[in-house]
């Protein structure tokens, strides 16, 4: 415990084998904390496990099969380059900690990290982004750094907003030619 900052603990810089000693490091810093606070308990409705993902790529014939059967969003492909579903996009959109932005999605999926590095998929997972999360796609970001796809002047100055109409190809054009604007 840091006698210089009240509470905090630091257990960065361990050297190998820091991932075969973390459990016993985890186990010390608990009986450190309790030391601190006193007795701790364990929250009443804790949810020690995550929901498994469903990596459809990874999936057989016959998984797949089911998937698309149980829900058809399984056979709308979103990444061609690394076969990525838009079930799977919204799955990572929609967990605890879910994406919310276009990276977002490109960590916990992988759509936009092929061969064509989001060339193709990412206008598609804009859409799909604005779509879940009930906002405008020329809002969504690239990532948490306040990097947007649009800018004023892809936008109508009467409405504020690209229209549906021309949606498709300046989400194709700001993706493909990489043009992010940082605010």
């Amino acid at each position: 415990m840091s006698k210089e900052s009240i509470g905090f603990i630091n257990v960065i810089g361990i050297e190998s084998p820091g991932l075969a000693s973390a459990p016993a490091i985890a186990d010390k810093v608990i009986d450190m904390v309790e030391e601190y606070l006193g007795e701790l308990t364990d929250k009443e409705f804790y949810d020690f496990y995550r929901r498994k993902q469903v990596r459809f790529s990874e999936l057989s014939i016959e998984e797949k099969a089911q998937h698309i059967k149980d829900n058809p969003l399984y056979a709308n492909m979103i990444c061609r380059c690394e076969r990525i579903t838009e079930a799977e996009v919204i799955d990572a959109i929609h967990r605890k900690v879910g994406a919310t932005t276009v990276d977002g999605v490109k960590r916990r999926t992988r759509a936009g990290m092929g061969r064509c590095q989001g060339g193709f998929c990412s206008p598609k997972v804009i859409k799909i982004l604005a779509r879940e999360l009930g906002i405008k796609p020329e809002d969504i970001e690239k990532d948490k750094k306040r990097i947007v796809y649009f800018n004023r002047r892809n936008k109508n100055k009467k409405t504020g907003y690209l229209s549906d109409r021309n949606l498709d190809k300046a989400l194709f054009f700001c993706v493909w030619f990489r043009f992010y604007i940082e605010l």
